[in-house]
């Protein structure tokens, strides 16, 4: 048993030193890698002379005019007569003049609150914001404690109330 564990420690010894030879590792690839120039630390190549100047010598190609790299994409033409491009409307963000803003009714495992719209409209108006309409909306929520409630008042305000809705605690929203 004691020549089997002297074995396997000279065995480990020997692993060990095979793996810390006197060859040093570097980053740089070595002399033997084919189709690419040698090139020292100070950018001469191997035979001290700086190619750097001359155009083409160093083994890379040549940056496309002077702009260099990335090579600027000259827009294509149309081919003749195919018909132009039909530009496309600029959406409205306020579609009719109105914009619409989210808030919840509530928040979760809190005091119940009554779901009134005309408080919701009176706060609004409150505030100077032009409410055109309002509907109470059910909308897909978490249900844990602090999370809003599903139900949620959507109201078509005024764009110029903007700013005060967000400070009111509204959520403007696209749809």
């Amino acid at each position: 048993m004691k020549k089997l564990l002297l074995l396997l420690i000279l065995l480990a010894a020997l692993a060990l030193t095979g793996c810390f030879g006197d060859d040093e590792a570097t980053d740089e690839p070595g002399d033997d890698v084919p189709g690419l120039p040698a090139v020292t630390p100070d950018g001469s190549g191997t035979d001290g002379s700086d190619n750097g100047d001359e155009p083409g010598t160093d083994g890379y190609p040549e940056p496309p005019g002077e702009g260099g790299y990335p090579a600027p994409i000259p827009p294509t033409p149309l081919p003749p007569g195919y018909p132009a491009p039909i530009p496309q409307p600029t959406l409205d963000p306020y579609p009719g003049g109105f914009a619409i803003f989210t808030r919840p009714a509530g928040v979760q495992c809190e005091e119940e609150t009554a779901t009134d719209i005309d408080a919701a409209v009176a706060e609004l108006e409150g505030a100077g914001i032009t409410v055109q309409e309002i509907s109470l909306i059910e909308m897909k929520v978490c249900e844990a404690c602090g999370c809003p409630t599903s139900e949620h008042f959507r109201a078509l305000i005024d764009p110029a109330g903007t700013e005060a809705a967000l400070l009111l605690g509204w959520l403007h929203t696209y749809q």
